[in-house]
């Protein structure tokens, strides 16, 4: 992983991002985000591309030839065989998408006291100024936080991820060329008590063993199916079976008895809820949680996994996350003498690097930038804050999706 250290002219992004107090943010949801880059040992990456609109990515399927079988003597390989070639993987490139939100201090408010302040230990402007612009970044971070949220499962639903928001445009869409197949519609309404929802299941994880190399081990589903499962009769059928000791069909739901496995901490920890361990009749076993995450647009809320639908994964895909470059100039000399004047920086102090432990994991610092700069006549602040994600399921095969799992 690049990371470049923040230079003396971002002085004002660095202490506004090392300032983030997590605590505040960490109820954000992050379960789709915790699946790209290394945190978590899936073999996945992530990398920052400083200096480069465009960026390629990497997307690899899971190979399935066998071997060659040759007579003895016969030093030439079958001719409709291909040869191998090191590192088998579709290279694409796009131009990185943007975020970018900004917000205002005015000459008013540094003239008042602020939230927390005691009337007779009065605050000075310095204090006043990186008060409301910490308060103002919280937001715009958090805004930004959603939006990787947004995209993370957007990808990992149907491996593409668009570059402007609900775009019509597939040249303003990333596209992993994950199978057709792999978005997959049931054959019988799961919400129907007598419908094989463990027949589904098994097909829908034969897409995992013939296009990523194995079934797949967790689904994230809306939240009706748990519903669905629990008055399946065909689940209940083999549940009393394997009561009597003669079904190896299994099916648990976690409680104070029953807890997840190990390897899925990190999901539960950044917000995925556990709800039952199934064995389907084929012997694939799947662990299955719920999310709750939502996001707001345009006033209405909105779950990141809707009430009906259903995915798939392998825990261990590979995912990688990618940040782009910042739109905006270098700063000024006469910007810098701003930033000391207003938020009384010291100069002996900007050449320190910036802490890069200060959110480690999911929220990543170095993927966001801040600016501040006079508007108004001089009477008031504005401040921005961009980031440019981009999010890639590697091993976009070992991911399926349905839309509705009621609709045949």
């Amino acid at each position: 992983m690049t990371i470049e250290t923040l230079r003396a002219a971002q002085n004002f992004s660095r202490l506004m991002i090392d300032s983030i107090d997590e605590r505040r943010i960490h109820t954000i949801p992050a379960a789709g985000q915790s699946l790209f880059g290394e945190p978590w040992g899936n073999g996945g990456g992530t990398d920052f591309a400083p200096n480069s609109e465009v960026i390629e990515f990497d997307v690899r399927k899971g190979n399935r030839s066998i071997s060659t079988f040759k007579h003895r003597g016969n030093i030439k390989a079958p001719l409709n065989k291909p040869k191998h070639v090191s590192g088998k993987f579709t290279s694409i490139a796009r131009t990185f998408p943007i975020l970018h939100d900004t917000g205002v201090i005015t000459s008013a408010q540094l003239n008042k006291r602020v939230f927390g302040e005691r009337a007779e230990v009065p605050l000075d402007k310095f204090t006043r100024a990186r008060r409301h612009s910490g308060v103002i970044l919280e937001d715009i971070v958090g805004d930004h936080l959603y939006a990787f949220e947004y995209s993370a499962w957007q990808m990992i639903k149907t491996g593409k991820m668009d570059l402007i928001y609900n775009t019509s445009s597939t040249d303003e869409q990333i596209d992993t060329k994950r199978e057709s197949t792999h978005e997959y519609s049931v054959v019988a309404d799961w919400s129907t008590a007598g419908t094989s929802i463990l027949n589904s299941i098994d097909l829908v994880c034969d897409l995992g063993v013939e296009d990523a190399g194995g079934a797949y081990d967790v689904m994230v589903v809306g939240s009706s199916v748990p519903g669905y499962l629990a008055d399946n009769t065909e689940i209940q059928s083999y549940a009393n079976l394997k009561a009597a000791g003669t079904s190896g069909f299994e099916m648990v739901w976690f409680g104070e008895n029953v807890k997840v496995e190990a390897k899925y901490s990190h999901l539960v920890a950044n917000g995925l809820n556990p709800i039952c361990r199934v064995r389907t009749k084929r012997g694939r076993t799947l662990t299955v949680f719920t999310y709750e995450g939502t996001y707001v647009r345009a006033s209405t809320t909105t779950y990141y996994v809707t009430a009906l639908e259903a995915v798939f994964f392998r825990s261990n895909a590979a995912c990688d996350r990618q940040f782009g470059p910042f739109e905006k100039l270098d700063a000024t000399q006469q910007m810098q003498l701003d930033w000391d004047s207003y938020f009384g920086f010291s100069p002996v102090a900007i050449d320190l690097p910036p802490n890069l432990d200060a959110a480690p994991g999911v929220i990543v610092p170095e993927a966001f930038s801040c600016e501040i700069q006079r508007i108004g006549n001089n009477s008031a602040f504005d401040i921005s804050c961009q980031a440019a994600p981009l999010f890639v399921t590697r091993d976009t095969n070992s991911f399926a999706y349905i839309e509705d799992v009621t609709t045949p």
